[in-house]
Parts: structure tokens; sequence; C-alpha cells
């Protein structure tokens, strides 16, 4: 599998630096140097192959980060995530993770709503939370917290 992903993104970059090398020369072609003729303004050319070339660049590099990166989904995606407690947890009740409401059963006994909370496990559509510190729940829940 690796393989066919190496000769995606080689055929990937190729293609596009070549597409890119022939709007350029495409480009130049259309100049007439005849008396009087008009012709591509240059400067006008090379900003607008720049641009595209920039954004063939960005979007190729997007493309290959995104290849790169584990795929995530399942159980194993939840564990580990913070949240928060949004029905108190005795030892069930709600919680707030990823962007949806979870029922869950604290591992760490019971926990006021608002409660910052990691996934330490799943069983089915049950989370099984524990308690985070305050610090560390600030420092690193992200979006998470504005939502909360």
């Amino acid at each position: 599998m690796r393989h066919v992903e190496r000769v995606v993104s080689r055929v990937l970059l190729w293609g596009g630096l070549l597409s890119i090398v022939a709007m350029t020369l495409g480009g130049l072609l259309l100049i007439n140097t005849s008396f009087l003729a008009e012709g591509v303004n240059i400067p006008l050319l090379v900003i607008t192959v720049l641009v595209i070339a920039a954004v063939f660049l960005f979007i190729l590099r997007k493309l290959l980060d995104a290849r790169r990166r584990p795929y995530a989904a399942g159980e194993e995606s939840m564990i580990g995530s913070l949240g928060s407690v949004r029905e108190p947890l005795n030892p069930s009740g709600m919680v707030f993770v990823n962007g949806a409401l979870w029922q869950a059963t604290s591992t760490s006994g019971p926990l006021d709503a608002g409660a910052p909370v990691r996934v330490v496990g799943v069983d089915g559509l049950r989370l099984r939370v524990e308690a985070v510190q305050q610090t560390e729940a600030g420092r690193s829940q992200g979006p998470q917290a504005a939502s909360s």
C-alpha cells in the first residue's frame, strides 16, 4: 500500500510541475513581437504562474500531510480525549466529548457538572472517564473548553 501512495504522490507532483511549466511556456508563446502588436503582459503572466504554483504546492502539501496521518476512527480514537461533565456522574451520567454528548461512567468517584474528564475506555456506547486536574484540562482541552 505504501508503494501505491508513493506512486500517486509522485504522479501528482510531476503532473502539477509539468502543468505549471506548460502554462508558462504557453503564455510566452502568446507574445507577438511584430510592430505595434499587442502581446501578453509578462509581469502578469509571471504573477499568475506564481499564484497558481503556490496554490498547487499548498494543496499538495496538505494532501501529503493527510496521507501520513494515522487513521483514527472507532474506540481507539476516543481514548485519551478530554471533555466535560454535563450531568453529574454518580457514577453514571452524561459527558461532552469531541463535540457530542455521551453516556459515561466515572472510574474516579462522583463528579459534578462542569468537571473536566478524560476518556479511559469505551464499553459499546458508554464511555469510562476519570477526573482530570484543572491545570491539565485548561492547557490541553482547546476548543472543547469554549463549548462546555
